[in-house]
């Protein structure tokens, strides 16, 4: 079947290159980095939240002490804004500053103030280097133990609050090591998606935009010879010049696309080529019959390669999922649509689409971008086996 269209269709091409994009956005959503900044405004949220309530209480409970406490709460809280990018000196600055208060008899007033010492404590004990938290601990036990505090006290607290800072440490940055790995993940897959997208659009833009422009080029060329020297050889020439030069701008266009040197600018498969897929799946062990109804006639070069590869996916799912079983490809060339289905008697349950794009959700988008639909799904009782089938648009026949 030759493969000739009237149609160029730009809008498939367009849709693929909105779905790179919106792949793309899934992947900064995901990225951990933006987690920790907006952990970093929580935290100055968070500060000014405690430092309001642990004034309002200490005015309230002690007025007396407020000359002193308030400066002191205020300095302690406001650490909390500051504990991710300077975790040591706002863990250590704390407990001197609690230290003191608690000397002073302050600190008993105010709960809030409590809790901001605690999340300063939470960031020496997590967000510092191995020797800034040896010092930082040492501190802690040291002056948790100085003698106006009742060692009957200040020794479990003191002995207690180093352990949970330890197990604390190794917890959480345990936790922050499998983040880490999980955004290298995302972003490594990030680029794989980009790159297998990018190549992908470089096909199609290859085997469906130049294909059409060579045919352009190649009637200007041969109408122009046919015609005696005028006005309508020099508007066919000129059309030659302009398509000619239309290819070489789609050529380095392609070549930045495929900017990994890896894929193929073959020709893409084609309705004509499902035979030989349904011969090589044969061949692999599945059982497959193969039928054509309809008026054949040339189709959109898109519109055909969404249908073998919706053939190809289901037979290869088929292959995975089905086990022994029988499968049944249908193709039917409709007044205005192509309809293609594929259904096997096996007893899988088809593909579970995979994340990035690939199978039956990848080719869902593929068959969308055609402005068609797919479907997909368990044999209704009393037969048994999955089915996959495609409709596509194709217009007046």
């Amino acid at each position: 079947m030759a493969r000739t269209s009237t149609e160029i269709p730009i809008s498939g091409i367009s849709r693929l290159a909105d779905d790179a994009r919106r792949e793309r956005t899934y992947f900064r959503v995901m990225d951990f980095s933006r987690l920790r900044a907006n952990g970093r405004r929580v935290d100055v949220v968070v500060a000014a939240a405690l430092a309001v309530v642990a004034v309002v209480q200490l005015v309230a409970l002690a007025p007396a002490d407020a000359g002193f406490a308030v400066p002191l709460a205020l300095a302690v809280c406001a650490g909390v804004g500051l504990r991710r990018s300077r975790p040591f000196w706002v863990g250590v600055g704390a407990q001197t500053l609690m230290a003191a208060g608690g000397w002073l008899g302050i600190t008993r007033y105010a709960g809030p103030l409590t809790v901001a010492w605690f999340c300063a404590l939470y960031g020496l004990a997590v967000w510092t280097s191995d020797k800034q938290f040896a010092i930082g601990t040492a501190y802690f036990v040291i002056t948790d133990l100085v003698p106006w505090h009742d060692p009957d006290q200040a020794v479990p607290f003191a002995v207690g609050g180093a352990l949970v800072m330890w197990l604390l440490r190794l917890t959480i940055r345990s936790r922050d090591l499998r983040l880490d790995v999980a955004q290298r993940e995302y972003e490594l897959a990030a680029r794989e998606a980009r790159l297998d997208e990018r190549i992908q659009i470089a096909r199609d833009l290859h085997d469906v935009v130049a294909h059409h422009v060579s045919a352009i080029v190649v009637q200007a060329a041969s109408e122009g010879r046919r015609l005696e020297p005028g006005e309508t050889r020099d508007v066919l020439e000129l059309i030659e010049q302009v398509g000619r030069s239309a290819l070489d701008d789609m050529r380095r266009m392609v070549a930045v696309l495929r900017s990994d040197g890896t894929g193929s600018l073959e020709p893409q498969p084609g309705i004509e080529d499902i035979p030989l897929l349904v011969q090589q799946v044969t061949s692999a062990g599945l059982s497959v019959g193969y039928g054509v109804t309809g008026r054949v006639r040339p189709l959109p070069l898109m519109v055909q390669l969404a249908a073998y590869r919706t053939v190809q996916e289901a037979l290869t799912n088929a292959l995975k999922h089905a086990g022994p079983a029988q499968a049944t490809v249908s193709v039917h060339y409709g007044e205005r649509t192509l309809a293609v289905s594929v259904a096997d008697d096996g007893l899988g349950d088809g593909d579970a689409s995979l994340p990035g794009g690939h199978g039956l959700k990848g080719l869902a988008e593929r068959i969308e971008s055609c402005g068609g639909r797919l479907t997909h799904g368990p044999v209704p009782p009393p037969r048994r086996g999955f089915a996959v089938s495609a409709e596509i648009p194709v217009g007046d026949g």
